[in-house]
């Protein structure tokens, strides 16, 4: 039997179907365009390119037509470590008329198996109605343009503007960018509302196209001269789990985000860390519906990073584009060290009203009005909101930017309140929300039923439970002289002054500390302390049998 590739035959009425096995095309290292319509024959779906390297120059891919179920792959020689594509013209890599692909670097010997330069231009440029594809794996290091940009402008063919062309799934997943001259991310056009082009002599308003779905997410962004990530025109976004450090080198006004969400967007954007951003950390110019959540942003600055260039942690401008309906949320995030706004909300919507819920504020030094500004302030819910106006531990540089350091931080347990619109929704480390009594603020959730209004960063000594029968719990205190390691010496004194209990630990501020109860302590009214050479705390505690 000879199988013949998209053949059908009928034969006593029954139809077979024969497909070849997918086939590998290599792209040799003199090959500079590939289209799918005539490279090798023909590039069928279920294929697989080749990108031979390990250095190679620009690469054109054209006219490459999967499906959903066969999509193309564009991939490396699994025994190369890396294949590297570097341009000295406008683009490195440039995709155009592809459906149904998956470009990925991610084989048996690396998880980033593509680096990708263009000093003088764009690194990748996926358009020409390009669309249902994923990028990942990859790694993109100085660019002039941006690293990735993601869009086809309509033009006065109108092909490609909204009511001819959308854009299918776009996925951009675990990869590095490093040094882009613009955005790292730019997907979709932030022209929303069109743009006026002569078109045979005639103004003419085009509207950009939208994209069906958009997801953003383990990718790892540093040093990029703008925006760290902008998504527009779509309505079924996801972005989260990315780390931005340093996004808006080049300080561009208007320019200067580390996540930015345009017109015509609506989705999620969550358990995000944006560090030292010389701007915003993250922007809204669309009514929504948008929910913010989990997303850590410290604005902690370096010694060339003035005040003025650390604005925002959130600019919410959600009545920009009229023709968008919705609303945003933002809620459960942790905010450090803003310059001038924690959570800033201009434009507000008026029907269904934003909402700032369950965040947390700390350095800085700003005012409650400050950390919270809300233009028009009747048409925002705000609610469970802290502002820890100045912190000691934060003063010199020690900022949470890790993730195995953000618990003791990033929470304060079951003061917050229930958000039924979207719930169930994990925290920060994908744990679930709302374990004990109520849900916590900030984006952590604590793993153990802490009991109800305890929160962190209170002076003092919070015993919890109390009355004690077996044990209580603590929180190690946070204050401007509590900031660092420390040995304490913890005591338990009956009123009388007898000397019960006597531990010595090593603690850092803002650490869960549990104590059990020994067989020698009887039930009555004790005194615990807790000591170090900067400060000395106690609290009263009744110690009963069941």
């Amino acid at each position: 039997m000879i199988f013949l590739r998209g053949i059908v035959l009928l034969l006593f009425g029954v139809v077979y179907c024969f497909f070849a096995s997918a086939a590998t095309h290599p792209v040799s290292l003199t090959t500079t365009i590939v289209d799918g319509l005539t490279f090798g024959g023909g590039v069928a779906p279920g294929d697989t390119l080749m990108i031979e390297g390990p250095i190679r120059e620009h690469l054109i891919l054209r006219n490459l037509q999967g499906t959903a179920t066969q999509p193309i792959v564009i991939t490396k020689p699994t025994y190369l470590e890396a294949v590297s594509i570097s341009s000295n013209i406008h683009y490195a890599v440039s995709i155009q008329n592809c459906q149904h692909f998956i470009f990925t670097g991610k084989t048996t010997l690396s998880d980033k198996g593509f680096i990708i330069r263009a000093p003088t231009g764009v690194g990748m440029g996926v358009g020409a109605g390009s669309g249902n594809y994923v990028i990942e794996s990859v790694i993109f290091s100085t660019t002039d343009g941006p690293a990735l940009l993601a869009k086809t402008d309509p033009d006065c063919s109108w092909q490609y503007d909204r009511n001819h062309f959308t854009q299918g799934k776009t996925v951009v997943r675990d990869c590095s960018f490093n040094q882009s001259g613009t955005e790292a991310i730019y997907i979709g056009s932030t022209a929303f509302n069109g743009q006026t082009i002569n078109c045979n002599g005639k103004d003419t308003l085009l509207l950009p196209h939208l994209i069906d779905t958009v997801l953003v997410y383990n990718n790892y962004i540093i040093n990029c001269g703008w925006d760290g990530i902008q998504v527009s025109s779509s309505r079924h976004v996801a972005i989260h789990n990315n780390e931005i450090v340093q996004a808006s080198t080049k300080k561009e006004p208007w320019q200067k985000n580390g996540i930015i969400m345009g017109g015509g967007s609506a989705g999620l954007v969550y358990n995000n860390q944006i560090i030292r951003p010389f701007g915003t950390g993250i922007a809204n110019f669309t009514s929504g519906p948008v929910y913010y959540f989990n997303n850590v942003i410290s604005n902690e600055w370096q010694p060339n990073h003035s005040a003025s260039e650390s604005d925002y942690g959130f600019y919410i401008d959600s009545g920009r584009n009229p023709s968008d309906t919705g609303y945003v949320a933002v809620f459960n995030n942790l905010v450090l060290r803003p310059q001038k706004y924690g959570f800033r909300v201009v434009n507000p919507n008026v029907g269904q009203r934003d909402s700032v819920i369950n965040n947390i504020l700390i350095g800085g030094n700003l005012s409650q009005t400050a950390a919270y500004n809300f233009q028009n302030a009747a048409n925002v819910v705000s609610e469970k909101n802290l502002n820890f106006k100045d912190l000691g531990c934060f003063s010199d540089g020690i900022v949470p930017i890790l993730r195995d350091e953000l618990p003791q931080y990033a929470t304060v347990p079951n003061q917050g309140i229930l958000l039924p619109a979207i719930l169930p929704y994990p925290d920060f480390f994908g744990n679930p929300r709302w374990f004990g009594a109520s849900m916590d603020i900030g984006p952590v959730e604590t793993q153990e039923d802490v009991g109800l209004g305890i929160p962190i960063w209170n002076e003092g000594l919070h015993i919890f439970p109390n009355p004690v029968v077996e044990g209580f719990q603590f929180f190690t205190p946070i204050s401007s002289t509590t900031c660092r390691k420390a040995l304490a010496t913890l005591t338990l004194h009956a009123l009388d002054g007898t000397l019960s209990w006597q531990d010595e630990q090593i603690f850092e501020p803002g650490i869960l500390y549990k104590w059990e109860r020994t067989p020698n302590i009887s039930s009555g009214f004790y005194i615990f302390t807790i000591e170090t050479q900067s400060y000395r705390h106690s609290a009263k505690v009744l110690i009963k049998n069941d």
